[in-house]
Order: structure tokens, then sequence, then C-alpha cells
């Protein structure tokens, strides 16, 4: 392979864009599908472009499917072949669109995917449209994940998103320390924040995206000693009233609406009450208040970033 002829600085202009660390939020296929098709392409162009864009395309292992389990085992064949390429992988993300994983064979087979990858810092598993029983006791696609995760362990997991109906598989991630809740269903989370408790002695961060106030005060009584909590809720006087038990807090971040309710508070207090709540804290560690202003259809606004000692 060729040396490229653009300027170092152009390359890394040109590249930026695709070099942005991916969260766990949910993408949109295409345009994911998109993205790994142009590192794929760069990453075959040159010696240069291969060491930089070989090691993201695999950083983050997408799996999209509508409830065709085959493409899943194509998947997972393909990627068990080239095992130096699993060194790479550093996020799985699975989006199950109906019973992709509803035989022991295919879920096995993931799941020996994750024990191939050495590195395997995080985990996001989504269900978009698989009905959810009421039960934690779940046929079909759960009922043979459930199974599955009982033979394994992942220790190296760090941060791990999933949907309440998976919430007992979380015994399987030992090591956790951030987890994220209420992205598929506003009113996901109780169930994954009350079996973050058996790990309490790792768990650092909450991560709640939907707007329960029962989940809020859930998440203040069942891990209190966590060190970060991100809401993308707005908090009343009620919520920091149940959140004073959070005495370990040293990152707090959540929503300011004013103009969208006459009943929410304003800037002026939702800063006096984060305060006042970090104000508690035995955390040695320095404080930060991260609150974002939104319309009400969540358009950014403003930021208000306040540092403590």
């Amino acid at each position: 392979m060729a040396e490229p002829l653009l300027p170092p600085e152009l390359l890394l202009e040109i590249s930026s864009g695709l070099l942005t660390p991916p969260s766990l939020h949910p993408f949109d296929p295409s345009a994911r599908i998109a993205d790994i098709a142009t590192c794929r392409a760069l990453s075959q162009s040159c010696r240069v472009f291969r060491s930089i864009f070989l090691p993201h395309l695999w950083s983050r292992l997408d799996v999209f499917f509508t409830g065709n389990g085959t493409h899943l085992e194509q998947k997972m064949r393909e990627v068990s072949q080239a095992q130096y390429l699993l060194d790479y992988v550093k996020t799985i993300s699975l989006s199950l669109h109906g019973p992709a994983l509803n035989t022991s064979h295919r879920a096995a087979t993931f799941l020996a995917c994750m024990k191939a990858c050495p590195n395997l810092d995080a985990v996001s598993i989504t269900s978009m449209s698989v009905d959810r029983p009421i039960g934690l006791q779940a046929p079909g696609t759960f009922k043979y994940l459930y199974t599955a995760f009982q033979l394994h362990s992942f220790p190296s997991v760090r941060v791990l998103r999933l949907p309440d109906i998976l919430a007992p598989i979380i015994s399987s991630f030992p090591r956790v320390r951030a987890i994220r809740c209420g992205e598929d269903r506003p009113t996901d989370g109780f169930r994954l924040i009350q079996a973050a408790k058996d790990c309490r002695s790792s768990l650092e961060e909450v991560y709640y995206a939907g707007f329960s106030r029962v989940i809020i005060g859930w998440i203040a009584v069942t891990t209190p000693n966590i060190q970060r909590l991100i809401l993308r809720c707005t908090l009343l006087e009620t919520d920091f009233a149940f959140m004073r038990m959070m005495t370990n807090l040293c990152y707090l971040e959540f929503a300011h609406r004013e103009a969208t309710n006459p009943g929410y508070p304003s800037l002026e207090e939702c800063v006096r009450d984060a305060r006042d709540l970090l104000s508690i804290s035995h955390n040695p560690k320095p404080k930060k208040i991260y609150i974002k202003t939104l319309t009400g259809e969540d358009t950014m606004l403003a930021e208000t970033v306040i540092d403590l000692p």
C-alpha cells in the first residue's frame, strides 16, 4: 500500500469526525453502516490509515438485525475467525429486533464472541420490538439469554446498558462501574437499579435517561454510594431532598427546563440545591455540577458548569 500524499494536518482534519469515540446511545443503523464502510475503505487505502482506522473500525462491534437469526450467526462466525481483530473490540452493541436469539445455540454463539474479546469494556443490549412480559421470567429471546449468561462472567466490562427485562444478568458483570437505563423506554430502570445492589462495591456511575420521579428516588435509596449521577430530567426540590442520602457524589448532571413548565425551578434554584447537595458529600475528589438548559423539544440553549473544591 502506498503512503498518503496529503499532509498529516489535513489527514487529521479529515479523519477527526470519524474518530470521535462512540457512546452507548442507539445509532441509526444505516448511518452507522455507512460510517463502518468508510472506515473499512480508509483502513485498506494505505499503511498509515490502516494503523489509524483499523482499531477504530473494530473498537465497536454493532449487530443490527430484524429477527433473522442466521444474520447473527454469520456475523459472529466472521468475527470469531479474525482473532487478531478481537483485540481491538472495546464495545459490543446488540440491538434485538424480534426473536433473534430465540435458540440456545444463537445465544451461546453471541456470548462466545463476547468471551473472545480480551479488552471488552462496554456492553449495550437494546430491545426495540420484543414484547416484554410483566414478570422477570421471560420466554423466547430473554429465556435463552438468561440461561447463557449464567454460565459466563465478564470481569473486564465496566459500562453496561440493559433493558429492565435483562436486569438479572448484571450478576455476570461483577466489576461494572457504570450502568445506563431508561434509554429504550422512559419507565425502564427500576429492576436494573434494584439488581445493581449486588455490585455496589464497584458501581460508581448511574446514567438515567427517563423522567420517573420514583426511579430517581429509587436510585438514591438503592445506590447511595455512587460518585457520578447523570440525569436527563429536570430536578425538583423534592428530588434533591431524596438525594440527600447520596453522600459520596462528586459529579451531578441534570437538565433545566424552566420555560416549559411554570412549576419547574429557576436555574438559580437548581444551582443552589445542587451546591447544597454536593456540600454534604464525603468524597475527597473535586466536585462538579453540569446543568443543560433545554427547550421543550430538548434543544440545547445553554450549559452551566460549576467546579467546587
